[in-house]
């Protein structure tokens, strides 16, 4: 309980439009395309107070629809990209009409 209160204290939500307008101007540090950047959604952006950073959680879609456990962990500082983890699924439009086919016929 009292980490919560604590975590809580040291945190502020960030607008998810802002933390999107943020990851697309470091889209070229993160690896991100006009396409990749069409194709997510911010699960959840706050700044850290204690680290001073910004986090953004980025999750990757598909037709709108979240893609199940692909999420890019962001954390950026004066605006600036200081750390980046996870991936996402390339090519992720053929994949979909691969397994739509094969499970249609």
């Amino acid at each position: 309980m009292f980490f919560s209160a604590v975590l809580a204290a040291n945190s502020q939500d960030i607008d998810k439009s802002a933390a999107l307008k943020l990851v697309s101007g470091n889209k070229n540090a993160i690896g991100l395309t006009n396409e990749d950047l069409d194709n997510s959604i911010v699960s959840n952006a706050y700044f850290n107070a204690t680290a001073g950073t910004q986090m953004i959680y980025l999750q990757q879609s598909y037709k709108g629809l979240p893609v199940l456990n692909l999420i890019q962990s962001l954390a950026f500082k004066n605006g600036t990209l200081v750390s980046a983890a996870g991936q996402r699924i390339k090519g992720i439009e053929k994949l979909s009409k691969m397994f739509i086919y094969s499970v249609t016929t």
